[in-house]
């Protein structure tokens, strides 16, 4: 989590205040030590979230994160989703083809379209290398990021003779990832997920009865605040290389997720697994704000079969934390090494409980060894170990107590083979542990006070050493406050650097003293190349080296580094003036302070060995192209990572960098010149850069959204408008604008700067000229009101025409867009007949700004009376009304994430949480838009028709690309008269990147003619169709025709067109050349007009003369034309070209009449 926080030009309150109305999400947990102005920071989906209520419904205060959200919108408007239809969805979307059959179209449909495919497959462009330039991350050294981890696993034999060192990773939506050089630099990542119906895992064990280290279980959800569900326990005996399902397992965990697992080392038989609360699941699906009917109870479960079967071992009783929700899930589970019939849980607000009948004068119920020390949001981990042939427990807890302040703390029994009640003690006081962490600064427990910040039930590890039970380690939340240099510069003054942030600690003497290993010794004090690496602010999970237990493995949401294995003393820096304590004032603050500094930097790692390169599991929100190039520069917003840029033109392993910190969401290009370029982070906060994707040059403009206190999505609906440069669309619960991206460039960069998303703002200025435009388009009045604005598109054909969605299902379009704020007006085009869900993309059709594809989140099951998940609609200006058709067809129900439109061959795409699906034109039925995406969320799809390439946003395998095969279109007149010929052009046509087309032309006639443009000589009257086959260099086709209606006569009686005599001009050395025109003698009045001449150069048609023409009836003249010396250098070597002559001609009445003529011209050389 990289925070993001506010000076004073934007303060702490104004934000609270806007936080605080934003709908569904208000401001919450402020962090321990933090100044007011530093609660308020850009952050999202992490567990440093936000309180809210249900938007949908009458529920009491709760938590939230994005992923959070993005379930509830896909359940709306129910509360849940149930895992049977998350495994139907997945299932019937994945069996969809990827090529249809010519019974899958309609009728009539060109036989090309009907066995046409996208012939290609999906492309991983990255980053597989996340370079994060250091003005982008916490101690300003480059670095790679990588994606959230969630649970660690070591084959036992790593480190030992003629072993390498494999390492299984679970990534958050990215799935499971094994390393079989762990300890190189890098190593080689593979992901392993034959197999795996989902790619959302929290837990991972190998299988201690196994000694090949071949036998691992992976739990599928996420226990922690984020709660993805799974889809049950799933095993492998292969490293990896095949999945299974534990088949006893899903009947136990479905709608749940699965937070930990345990295999019994006397008994691989013997299973254990405790199940948490369930909200995500497949990648953002499955799961719910409340339990789906039927779910089965929170839980830990016993098998005794291998799996075959489940039983409930044990829940918390109820009423342990009255009116929590969330509380019984299971976190940790730990077996006793002396006597693994021993076995402890520890639960989300329940503590830790035990069965222990040995302990108990045989009494196998569980009983309750440790009480929370929180009230709510409680979380607890548990370590066990043996000490002196003792069972040695460590406890690390924290969550919020009743004034939701944070809450913190260590614990530590060293004889736990005792009766549970003298461990918990009267009043459940804890009174048989010893407890090692203290609030009082400069006592050696303070290392563990507060130990994972506000964030507990999103940031906590604890293990201890397996080979040494005094020596333990936690992570948590960084403390931002002690690091430098100091990113965020309203930390500066609360506190010196005594700390490398505290994100991860280690105590060699069981508990007592802790040193800090977050940072290594591999650098200066000094910011930049040089500066130590340093650990990711946001801790998940550790595991060791079984040989080297020095080397430890951590994920966290910065994916993977490891310790090298051996340690400095770096507390001589701590007398260093540059960590600022011996320059504090404040004496007794100066000698605590050298005390903690000196402790905590006493022994610290050597080197952090980044490990994320190769690591392709970013978590992608939404990606945009530049608009000048659609193969060449690409801004994508992440989870947590920030957002990233991409350049074609940089070398490939900083192709991908990370342009600004924290959140990452939508993001732009201004279409007028693509160095100016937008981001947004979350809850409406967005940024612009006139330098392109330069980290320094962020600055932010969103100021006056924020203080409107206006509802505004986690991740906000943005466009940067098609047409006109500077203009930005927002929407809120108005929609917002501003025609000048945001404001002058250098009051916003002398005031409201954000260097990397680092806030330096001066408070002189209000950050951004934001307006609303129009009404609050969420008002309660009338149907499926309330909540927030969520999609916002313009239309590419026009400057004026907006479709705006709300979350509740209602659809706008206004066609004055472009007007003053006040005059700006929408008309709602849904009716009831469409489903009350969440609207969750709008596709503009390029060609027709009346028309457009909306697609809807959630299921029909939902709301069955309303079915639909993609509508082709069409709005007609004249009644204000729109038709609305379903074009769901065989579409598996579930939540579509977003829709694009091909105009150039009719093709729809929609983006799902398993696939991205395609209707191609002219079918009846979706497919698979092609092989090789892997089984992620896709949150969003990014068309762009004339580089012929599809962009998908996956939401743990970071972005891909499809490469569309050709798109053929036709330019030229719609009708002619007998006896016109006229010039047709093929040059709007597009292959992938730009790549040369031939061109195949199809007269009406019959008969067939080359490149790409052709000339038609009308001879018939009627309809006549010319067709264009364009063939790209991969030989992949396209078809297209276009119908000429041509009519008996050009004119009134006696007029007759001017035709061209020569069939090819000679250009001279001087630039002229000559043709001849006649005037037919069926023309009674002569030939009166005017030819224009243009060649095409390089895509551009360039004017080559132009002359008065007066004709008599039956003659001729001799054109005479110059081609200046430009466009002849601009030809280059070319020998010959062919030339269009725009000829004008006036009949007897006064009617203009045109046509065009081709003429070779040849070269001389």
């Amino acid at each position: 989590m990289k925070k993001r926080t506010l000076l004073s030009g934007l303060t702490a309150a104004t934000l609270l205040v806007a936080l605080a109305a934003a709908g569904p999400i208000g401001l919450g947990r402020p962090s321990g030590h933090r100044s007011a102005a530093a609660t308020a920071h850009r952050d999202g989906d992490r567990g440093e979230r936000f309180e809210v209520k249900d938007p949908d419904k009458d529920a009491k205060p709760g938590m939230i994160t994005p992923a959070q959200q993005a379930y509830v919108d896909r359940a709306y408007p129910r509360g849940y989703i149930p895992a049977a239809a998350v495994r139907k969805a997945t299932h019937a979307t994945r069996a969809l083809p990827v090529k249809l059959t010519r019974a899958d179209f309609r009728a009539g449909t060109p036989h090309i379209a009907a066995r046409s495919s996208v012939g290609a497959d999906w492309e991983f462009i990255g980053p597989q290398t996340p370079f994060a330039p250091g003005a982008t991350t916490e101690s300003l050294k480059d670095s790679i990021t990588s994606g959230r981890v969630t649970a660690l696993a070591v084959d036992p034999n790593c480190g030992s003779p003629d072993h390498g060192c494999r390492l299984w990773m679970a990534a958050a939506g990215g799935g499971i990832w094994r390393t079989d050089d762990a300890e190189a630099a890098p190593p080689t990542w593979t992901a392993v997920d034959e197999g795996l119906p989902t790619n959302a895992f929290g837990s991972l064990v190998v299988d201690p009865t196994d000694p090949s280290g071949d036998t691992l279980y992976a739990g599928t959800g996420e226990a922690n605040a984020i709660n993805q569900a799974g889809l049950g326990l799933y095993k492998t005996t292969d490293g990896g290389d095949h999945w299974s399902l534990v088949e006893g397992s899903y009947a136990v965990s479905h709608d749940r997720s699965i937070g930990a697992v345990r295999v019994d080392p006397t008994d691989a038989d013997t299973i254990w697994i405790g199940t948490a609360d369930g909200r995500q699941g497949q990648s953002s699906v499955n799961g719910g704000s409340v339990p789906p009917p039927g779910a089965p109870p929170l839980g830990v479960y016993v098998s005794h079969d291998g799996g075959a079967s489940f039983d409930l071992a044990f829940s918390l009783p109820d009423g342990i934390t009255p009116g929590q929700e969330e509380d019984g899930g299971v976190t940790d589970i730990a077996l006793d090494p002396t006597a693994p019939d021993k076995v402890y849980a520890a639960f989300l607000d329940g503590g830790v409980w035990r069965t222990a009948a040995a302990d108990e004068l045989g009494d196998s119920d569980w009983k309750q060894v440790y009480a929370p020390t929180g009230a709510i949001f409680d979380r607890t981990e548990v370590a066990i170990t043996v000490k002196s042939a003792k069972t040695r427990v460590y406890v690390a807890d924290g969550g919020f107590d009743a004034d939701f302040n944070p809450t913190g703390e260590l614990f530590r029994v060293d004889d736990a083979d005792v009766p549970a009640s003298d461990l918990v003690g009267l009043g459940s006081d804890n009174s048989g542990w010893t407890k090692l962490s203290s609030s009082a600064d400069g006592d050696p427990g303070f290392a563990a006070h507060q130990l994972c910040q506000s964030q507990c039930d999103y940031d906590l590890f604890l293990e201890v050493d397996p080979t040494n039970p005094d020596t333990v380690w936690f992570g948590g939340s960084m403390v931002y406050e002690e690091i430098r240099p100091l990113q965020d510069q309203s930390l500066a003054g609360i506190a010196t650097w005594r700390s490398n942030g505290r994100a991860v600690m280690r105590s060699e003497d069981a508990g007592v003293h802790f040193t800090d290993m977050t940072a290594d010794t591999e650098g200066t004090l000094q910011p930049g190349e040089h500066q130590y690496e340093q650990m990711h602010p946001d801790q998940h999970a550790i595991a060791f080296d079984p040989t080297n237990t020095d080397i430890a493995f951590v994920g966290s949401d910065g994916g993977m580094v490891r310790t090298d294995g051996t340690w400095d003393d770096m507390s001589a820096e701590c007398d260093d003036p540059a960590r600022e304590i011996t320059t504090e004032a404040d004496a007794t603050q100066k000698a605590t302070d050298l005390v903690d500094c000196h402790q905590w930097l006493s022994k610290v790692p050597h080197r952090i060995v980044n490990m994320n390169d190769g690591l392709g599991d970013l978590q992608f929100v939404q990606l945009s192209v530049d608009p000048a190039n659609a193969l060449g520069d690409l801004l994508g917003g992440t989870q947590d990572n920030g957002t990233f840029s991409y350049s074609a033109t940089l070398t490939p392993e900083r192709s991908w960098f990370e342009s600004v910190n924290g959140d990452g969401a939508a993001s732009g290009f201004d279409v007028g010149d693509s160095d100016i370029r937008y981001h947004t982070y979350f809850l409406g906060l967005g940024d612009i850069n006139h330098h392109g994707s330069d980290p320094s040059g962020w600055t932010f403009i969103t100021q006056p959204i924020l203080e409107s206190g206006e509802a505004v999505s986690f991740y906000t609906p943005v466009i940067l408008d098609p047409k006109v440069p500077g203009t930005i669309f927002l929407a809120a619960q108005h929609v917002w604008r501003t025609k000048d991206d945001g404001g002058d460039q250098a009051d916003l960069e002398a005031n409201c700067a954000s260097p990397g998303g680092v806030p330096q703002y001066t408070g002189n200025i209000t950050c951004g000229d934001f307006e609303p435009i129009g009404a609050n388009l969420t008002s309660s009045s009338g149907s499926k009101g309330g909540s927030y604005l969520a999609a916002v598109e313009r239309a590419p054909s026009d400057t004026s025409t907006l479709w705006v969605a709300s979350r509740r299902g209602r659809l706008f379009i206004s066609k004055n867009a472009d007007a003053k704020p006040e005059s700006v007006s929408f008309n709602r085009i849904d009716t009831d007949a469409q489903p009350q869900r969440f609207i969750s993309g709008v596709a503009v059709d390029p060609a027709d700004p009346n028309h457009a594809y909306v697609s809807f989140s959630g299921y029909d099951a939902a709301t069955p009376g309303q079915p639909g998940h993609v509508f082709d609609v069409h709005y007609n200006p004249a009644t204000s009304t729109a038709t609305w058709t379903n074009l769901d067809a065989d579409l598996p129900d579930q939540p579509i994430t977003d829709v694009a439109f091909d105009d150039y061959t009719g093709d729809l795409y929609a983006a799902t949480d398993y696939a991205v699906l395609r209707r191609p034109s002219g079918a009846t039925t979706w497919e698979q838009a092609a092989n090789g995406l892997p089984l992620a969320s896709v949150p969003g799809i990014t068309l762009r028709t004339d580089g012929r390439v599809l962009y998908a946003a996956t939401y743990g395998r970071a972005a891909w690309r499809l490469s569309l095969g050709p798109g053929a279109r036709i330019t030229g007149p719609d009708s002619l008269a007998v006896g016109q010929t006229a010039v047709y052009d093929g040059t709007q046509s597009r292959a992938f990147g730009g790549a040369p087309l031939t061109y195949t032309w199809t007269l009406p006639d019959g008969s067939h003619a080359s490149g790409p443009t052709v000339a038609y000589h009308a001879t018939s009257a009627g309809s006549q169709t010319l067709g264009l086959l364009v063939t790209a260099p991969d030989g992949r086709q396209a078809t297209t025709s276009k119908t000429v209606t041509v009519t008996p006569s050009g004119g009134p009686a006696g007029f007759a067109f001017i035709n061209l005599e020569t069939r090819r001009a000679h250009l001279r050395p001087n630039g002229t050349y000559r043709f001849v025109l006649s005037c037919p003698a069926a023309n009674a009045l002569g030939c009166v007009g005017a030819v224009h001449a243009k060649v095409l150069v390089a895509g551009r048609h360039r004017g080559i003369g132009s002359a008065t023409l007066v004709i008599g009836r039956g003659g001729q003249v001799r054109v005479k034309l110059r081609m200046s010396r430009s466009v002849r250098d601009a030809l280059g070597g070319r020998t010959r070209v062919t030339a269009t002559l725009k000829i004008r001609q006036l009949d007897s009445t006064g009617v203009v009449h045109k046509e065009r003529l081709p003429l070779t011209i040849v070269l001389r050389r």
